[in-house]
């Protein structure tokens, strides 16, 4: 090799691989049908990481760096969003194949012009009852958007006053509760048919806004920098410090909008003006976006045969039936093997520390945790009954931030000794 650089492979662009790999998984006809789909929805998922995380991070750098390094990190990051417009046109050319080879089995996606009359009063229904009610058009200044969610989608509206011709108009975003499910079953004869929340608002945005025509609308989905640090020298307390951040990633600069395919000029130009951004940062896509949602449809009750057969953790043979852990682990050395082997006995070990009069402390690392947490309730009730607890919570785990400083809030209640993090490591 002539340099030093030839020799290294682009970070950015490994990433971009692995996740190809990720959706050949998807492509792969011999994985059963719901099972692609599930790693078609990984991959999305993924997708977004990589673009709040080294997206935002490289577009931080070549704003901070040299003229020279910042030439190179520009053209780096132009080719990175062209590989990944590439990878977004396979993910849609994945799903029209899955959608067709689904719908051969009974599972269908419908729109508005497709309902049965009773379809059509369903969604009538659950319209006035449900999302009418919660969801809140935010009127748009011609300078700048609302301060939507992060990876949400919102219904952009061109509105004109009833009676009035030319031009003039407003705009109104509606972001799509994130409270209710974007996919809403519809009755069927048999099968299973849904509809996304947001195409069901989009066909009835008259009802968001009497008294007006709706000119055009457009759905589309903000991505927005998570490449934001806590500035762990200067943080006397770093618990305050992540809610800061966490509060920074509301409203961060976006790195990515997606936009549904078929969205007039004018409406991606007030976009790119508005949000402060350029066409190269504009995504477009010939179908659901946030493709994140189809996770929901690997749980669709009674299609067992496009799953790959459930798979039970193993027992542990060491420990006998109803043998207490203490007895177990006093016997023998004990080594698990997840998640091959059953976790039950680490939650038992815990759990029955918990309640044993003879434990006085217990020591605990927690990185992340589910919801609900049997290891951070077996904690608080340990703590209740006077053991000390001390446990380490990483406030730095991506994305689990907000759950891990809301489980130690309820560990500090209960009487924890909490210590969050150490500074430059992660635990």
């Amino acid at each position: 090799m002539s340099s030093a650089e030839s020799r290294l492979i682009n970070r950015e662009m490994s990433w971009l691989a692995f996740n190809a790999r990720v959706l050949e998984e998807a492509q792969d006809p011999s994985n059963p049908l719901l099972e692609r789909l599930k790693f078609l929805a990984i991959t999305a998922a993924n997708l977004d990481e990589f673009f709040m995380v080294r997206i935002g991070g490289l577009a931080q750098l070549c704003a901070a760096a040299e003229t020279g390094k910042a030439d190179r990190q520009a053209a780096e990051l132009v080719e990175i969003r062209r590989r990944a417009r590439d990878f977004i046109t396979a993910q849609y050319a994945c799903l029209r194949t899955l959608d067709a080879a689904l719908a051969e089995k009974g599972i269908h996606r419908r729109t508005p012009e497709q309902f049965t009359p009773l379809q059509a009063r369903s969604v009538q229904q659950r319209l006035e009852n449900e999302i009418f009610p919660i969801a809140t058009p935010l009127a748009v200044t011609s300078s700048a958007l609302p301060a939507v969610p992060a990876l949400t989608p919102c219904l952009l509206v061109h509105l004109r006053p009833n009676g009035r011709s030319g031009p003039r108009g407003r705009f109104a975003v509606i972001p799509v509760p994130r409270n209710l499910p974007r996919l809403l079953a519809l009755p069927a004869e048999k099968g299973y048919e849904y509809i996304l929340l947001e195409t069901v608002m989009q066909a009835f945005l008259d009802r968001f806004f009497p008294g007006e025509t709706v000119e055009e609308s457009t759905i589309f989905r903000i991505t927005r920098n998570a490449d934001l640090e806590v500035q762990e020298d200067l943080a006397c307390d770093l618990s305050a410090q992540m809610q800061n951040v966490l509060q920074k990633r509301k409203s961060s600069a976006p790195v990515r909008v997606e936009i549904t395919d078929g969205t007039s000029d004018a409406l991606v130009k007030f976009l790119t003006r508005t949000l402060d951004i350029t066409e190269a940062e504009i995504s477009s896509a010939p179908g659901p976006l946030g493709l994140n949602v189809l996770f929901a449809l690997g749980t669709v009750p009674y299609f067992d045969a496009l799953r790959n057969p459930a798979w039970d953790p193993q027992p542990i043979p060491q420990i006998r039936p109803g043998e207490p852990m203490f007895a177990a682990i006093a016997r023998q050395d004990l080594l698990l093997y997840h998640p091959y082997e059953s976790f039950d006995p680490v939650l038992r070990l815990i759990e029955e520390a918990a309640a044993d009069p003879d434990v006085l402390a217990i020591k605990q690392i927690l990185f992340r945790t589910s919801r609900n947490s049997p290891v951070v309730a077996a904690l608080v009730r340990a703590a209740e009954q006077g053991k000390q607890v001390t446990v380490i919570v990483e406030l730095k785990a991506r994305f689990d931030e907000a759950r891990n400083i809301e489980e130690a809030r309820i560990l500090e209640r209960a009487g924890a000794s909490v210590i969050y993090g150490i500074k430059r490591l992660k635990t």
